[in-house]
């Protein structure tokens, strides 16, 4: 990839899941709509496996290390009883190894682990050209989650671009503040989409129509 490049895929392609092996799908399957699920107890049952685990991967930009950003998964609200947790990891060569069947299928130290039940998360794994994704899936058996679809996006996009270029001028401090705006970015995620289009807010002939005026949605008079 170009130096400063950035861009992002999906995972789910067609409802398929090309990258999804099914040899690497375990307690789980792909449903009528296209989402990774847990499998049932049986056929015609009301009950899904206890466990499900997913490797997906390896996916590639070109053939040099790639700055790999953000893994982001449509899952919906996610079932009462039901539990995600999401994994990922970075190499030049080689697989990523893990052990379906183990209590930990992803206890090899070179797995990112996010937290349980996050499904927007930042890659902290260092760049590398391939990338592969992880899951574990937990549930009582009374439901299952529906995994629809994984945007991955690499290079780092922050929201440093929006901020004075002094900001970004020294390597090492340039490094720590993007890494400190992106904690922020999963919960104001969006933004930048605002800010790219606030000169719109400026122009009577661009300006979102509405029922409110803008910037007063939801306002009541007394």
């Amino acid at each position: 990839m170009i130096d400063g490049e950035t861009g992002f895929m999906y995972l789910n392609l067609g409802n398929e899941w090309p990258t999804f092996a099914p040899a690497h799908l375990h307690g789980l399957e792909i449903a009528i709509d296209g989402a990774l699920a847990l499998s049932h107890t049986a056929p015609d049952s009301d009950t899904f496996e206890a466990k499900g685990v997913f490797r997906g991967g390896p996916f590639e930009v070109d053939a040099r290390a790639t700055p790999w950003y953000r893994l982001q998964v449509d899952a919906g609200s996610l079932p009462g009883g039901t539990h995600v947790q999401l994994f990922t990891f970075t190499a030049n060569d080689g697989d990523a190894p893990y052990a379906p069947d183990a209590d930990d299928p992803f206890a090899d130290p070179g797995w990112q682990v996010a937290p349980r039940d996050g499904l927007d998360l930042l890659i902290g794994n260092k760049a590398g050209r391939y990338l592969w994704v992880g899951g574990l899936i937990r549930s009582d058996g009374s439901a299952t989650p529906a995994l629809r679809q994984m945007r991955v996006t690499y290079g780092r996009d922050t929201y440093l671009k929006f901020l004075p270029a002094i900001y970004a001028k020294d390597e090492a401090p340039r490094d720590f503040l993007e890494r400190v705006l992106s904690l922020h970015e999963s919960v104001l995620g969006g933004l930048e989409n605002s800010i790219s289009d606030l000169p719109r807010l400026f122009d009577p002939f661009a300006a979102p129509a509405g029922d409110y005026p803008s910037g007063c949605r939801g306002w009541r008079a007394g």
